[in-house]
């Protein structure tokens, strides 16, 4: 089997961190959909790959396949991230949310017909670790269930993308798919022990005025600016709490959001990066202000060519996004474990980016060149 033979069909593919992945490890998309036409722009102009918007709700399963020019005698391998909204911790004080009844819960189930109508060799799913809360059991057990009852072994875990080499604490949730019954999988163990992960400082090293230039509205302003100055480098709020000894408390302990005036320390990965700009809520730089567009790309691991700009869309791109080095850790264990997949393919990419040397403009490089021949 050759790789010409493999064939990646991408699903809710956003701006493309599960497509960056897939080419570190050697494999390379042969249609990527989505219903947001300017992230598939950017998909498309990073990788080359083809592309068609489409609300996968209502697309037909083999029209798509037939635009990706995938027929019956390839090895299919399907992978995508339905949007997580739905299943996120961040507003689950709407009373839809907890419950499991917000809308984007479905796309869930529009992925599972994608299986059906397919039935690729393998499938890839990934999603924020809220899909595993118990608000949400009924959809992930019947997802789980349908996926059996085609005769797939599957398979999850929830990763942390700084034990990946991404400078970033970001845990995602993975499922994997291998068609047949009690077929064996391992997920991937951490590269990176805790005292080993790559820190902000380290991401943003090579940053300067010309590639990563001040944007509009970066300074926190209202009520609370005037406080993030006052905030140690990795700490947040409760700063100012009695319980902290401040002489001036100015907060209850636990009385907000843990990103609530939330500073990055250089000395450690960075919080989960948000996918919306909040005035109070970090990380916040340690320079005392909301991080740019190209910071936000360096803590999920995109590459520096990534054409983004510091506008509210992008931004959302970037903190939806799953790390690329994430997505190819687990990628890279699929092609290992499953025997249709072959590719023939150097590992250079994954090596140079998880050196111990590496530095995140080497990170960048590799990730940009990818590892395909």
């Amino acid at each position: 089997m050759t790789e010409t033979e493999i064939k990646v069909l991408s699903l809710f593919s956003g701006a493309g961190g599960l497509d960056i992945g897939a080419k570190a490890v050697g494999l390379r998309t042969s249609l990527a959909v989505d219903l947001d036409a300017e992230a598939l722009s950017l998909l498309g102009h990073q990788l080359g790959s083809p592309t068609l918007t489409a609300d996968l709700a209502v697309a037909d399963p083999e029209e798509v396949v037939e635009k990706a020019g995938i027929h019956p005698q390839d090895t299919l391998m399907l992978i995508g991230g339905p949007p997580c909204t739905g299943f996120s911790h961040a507003g689950f004080w709407i009373e839809g949310k907890r419950h499991g009844s917000d809308p984007a819960v479905t796309l869930l189930g529009h992925y599972g017909r994608f299986v059906a109508a397919l039935k690729p060799a393998v499938w890839v799913l990934e999603n924020v670790p809220g899909l595993t809360f118990k608000n949400f059991a009924r959809q992930l057990g019947d997802f789980t269930s349908s996926m059996r009852r085609l005769r797939y072994s599957v398979y999850a875990e929830v990763l942390d993308a700084a034990d990946f080499g991404v400078p970033q604490r970001r845990r995602r949730f993975f499922m994997v798919g291998l068609k047949g019954k009690g077929r064996p999988f391992g997920f991937p163990e951490s590269v990176f022990s805790e005292a080993e992960h790559r820190t902000a400082a380290w991401a943003f090293d090579g940053l300067d005025a010309k590639n990563n230039p001040p944007e509009p509205d970066e300074e926190l302003s209202g009520r609370y600016g005037p406080l993030l100055p006052q905030v140690p480098p990795g700490d947040n709020y409760l700063y100012f709490t009695p319980e902290r000894g401040h002489p001036n408390p100015r907060f209850k302990w636990r009385s907000r959001y843990w990103s609530f005036l939330k500073k990055l320390s250089p000395d450690e990965p960075s919080n989960t990066v948000p996918a919306t700009r909040v005035t109070n809520n970090g990380p916040f730089h340690w320079d005392n202000r909301h991080l740019r567009i190209r910071e936000m790309a360096r803590l999920q691991g995109f590459p520096d060519s990534f054409r983004l700009e510091p506008t509210e869309q992008h931004r959302r791109y970037m903190g939806n996004a799953v790390p690329p080095l994430l997505a190819a850790a687990v990628l890279d264990a699929v092609v290992d474990q499953a025997d249709e997949i072959c590719v023939g393919r150097a590992r250079h990419t994954l090596d140079r980016a998880l050196h111990r040397s590496a530095t995140a403009g080497d990170v960048s490089a590799a990730l940009d060149e990818g590892s395909l021949r």
